[in-house]
């Protein structure tokens, strides 16, 4: 995943198509934002068997990545691969939940443990494809050799002997929507909020960087710190201090990221820029991490598998519209209003956050 997403964006720009490759992200985010609607059904098999289906989807999606054009093979792309990584995504999220309702001490431990893992191997695989890239000159074959081999790597995943062969609901009633409908449209625009967010610059990173002036070897670099800083904050925010009340953390966060941001936007074309973006990178594990430690303290027990499915429905929406309005910013404007319309987005993320959560714990039922 790392190594793919990194070449991704990097063999797109390389060929003049990054509207092209904001449309392959955004069919993908589109794509598994209707993953919420499959979760009735995917929990009537087990996890095996649902990562034995959805994972090689996921393969072929990734595979289809070396094709720049015409326009609707990226797209095609995006869809597969949306379809096939979200379902995969819901299912070890619940997963984990699972384990979290039989260990509730072990809470935090188990929620970051799971993005400390993902961001290793993200770092591994970006810093190892960005110091091929670099040894063979962004050579063509090379972009495409490392995107398949990357989409074929996933197939390790099929090995491993203790993927529990049980479902992970056995409730043959559930429902599509929860009982609250206002708690979850609520819920769910800001999610949409926090996608956009994630969305619209961090994908862009590596193509910024090169424009000021980086090569590929030390962008791969700075990316790979970028994900260790992530694995930092990962260690960081799940302490006590910063989980006790995840609602102020993440208010805080957002905050943060929106004066730290509108000041970067202020002089743009500079390799300084790697600062914020490093910084960044710690604020963004505190984010995903005190974001799912609120929703699993305010959102009802026993209707967790469903808002899962649709908090990570609308979080792929939000994606899918903040990745083109950063392609658009990116290939139309210039660094600073990319900038200036990240700092403003937080700036409501933020704001926004703490008023809904106040609201949401005022409701009764839901402490």
């Amino acid at each position: 995943m790392g190594a793919s997403k990194y070449v991704h964006v990097l063999w797109f720009e390389k060929n003049k198509s990054v509207l092209s490759y904001s449309l392959s992200y955004s069919a993908m985010a589109i794509a598994g934002s209707f993953s919420f609607l499959l979760g009735k059904y995917i929990s009537k098999l087990s996890i095996q068997k649902n990562i034995l289906i959805f994972l090689p989807i996921y393969m072929l999606g990734m595979s289809l990545r070396i094709f720049t054009e015409p326009i609707i093979l990226p797209v095609i792309s995006g869809f597969i691969s949306g379809i096939g990584a979200s379902i995969v995504i819901l299912i070890i999220r619940n997963w984990m939940f699972e384990l979290i309702n039989e260990n509730p001490e072990d809470k935090s431990e188990i929620l970051s443990s799971r993005i400390i893992i993902m961001q290793l191997m993200i770092t591994l695989g970006t810093i190892i494809s960005g110091q091929i890239l670099f040894i063979f000159n962004e050579n063509n074959s090379i972009y495409i050799i490392l995107l398949m081999l990357s989409a074929f790597s996933l197939s390790s995943c099929l090995f491993i002997k203790k993927i529990p062969n049980k479902r992970l609901e056995n409730n043959n009633n559930i429902k599509l929507l929860p009982k609250n409908k206002k708690l979850t449209l609520l819920i769910t625009f800001l999610c949409i909020l926090i996608g956009i967010s994630m969305g619209m610059l961090e994908p862009y990173y590596p193509i910024i960087l090169k424009k000021v002036g980086y090569n590929v070897s030390i962008i791969s670099i700075i990316m790979s710190l970028y994900t260790i800083f992530k694995i930092l904050g990962s260690f960081i925010f799940k302490k006590k201090f910063f989980t006790l009340k995840p609602q102020i953390t993440l208010f805080c966060i957002e905050i943060l990221l929106s004066i730290m941001f509108f000041s970067s936007g202020l002089f743009p074309e500079t390799k300084l820029i790697i600062i914020p973006i490093l910084f960044s990178s710690i604020l963004i594990s505190g984010v995903l991490i005190t974001k799912e430690i609120t929703e699993y303290n305010i959102l009802p027990k026993k209707e967790l598998p469903i808002y899962f499915g649709i908090l990570q429905s609308a979080f792929l929406i939000g994606d899918s519209l903040g990745n083109p309005i950063g392609g658009f910013l990116y290939t139309n404007t210039n660094t600073s209003t990319m900038l200036f319309s990240y700092s403003l987005i937080n700036l409501i993320i933020g704001i926004s956050y703490l008023c809904l959560y106040s609201y949401i714990t005022k409701k009764k039922g839901l402490n």
